[in-house]
């Protein structure tokens, strides 16, 4: 039963995880992101507030799901660490992609880079982040599952 609870937590969290960072990329991209942009800074101010996104809703809802369930090591530090990297190589990608189509053609701007680009990377980047924060969960099962295979095999 007990691992029926932790399968649940694992999947309940994710579903929040996944629910606020759509509900905060909406609202962030009705309010805060340029409808034309025009200078690079623009441009740039999109995967920045994408990332920010990631890390307060994957890092910060991860960490409480965490502390709620009880589960050591919290490893916090690894996880900020594997999850803000990991969460930037896709926005990376965006960037370099999106500073080669180049601004001067506005139309193809808009409808290559923030009409298809950027929605798939930002959604990229959330798997990203997702695998930075949940990594050191599956070292841990696998170390112990080693160990525990190890143990097993020195019996015989």
């Amino acid at each position: 039963m007990k691992k029926f609870w932790n399968i649940f937590g694992w999947v309940f969290t994710i579903l929040i995880q996944i629910t606020l960072c759509f509900v905060l990329l909406g609202v962030l991209q009705t309010s805060v992101f340029p409808n034309q942009i025009t200078r690079t800074g623009e441009f740039l101010r999109i995967p920045l507030l994408i990332w920010i996104t990631f890390m307060v809703v994957v890092y910060g809802i991860g960490m409480l799901s965490l502390l709620i369930r009880k589960i050591t090591p919290l490893k916090a530090g690894l996880r900020f660490i594997s999850s803000a990297g990991l969460a930037l190589v896709p926005l990376g990608i965006l960037i370099f992609l999106g500073l080669s189509v180049g601004l001067e053609n506005q139309k193809d701007f808009q409808e290559i880079v923030l009409g298809r680009m950027v929605s798939y990377y930002s959604n990229l980047s959330m798997v990203f982040s997702f695998l930075g924060i949940y990594i050191p969960n599956w070292i841990n099962f696998l170390q112990t599952k080693n160990k525990g295979n190890k143990a097993s095999q020195s019996k015989k």
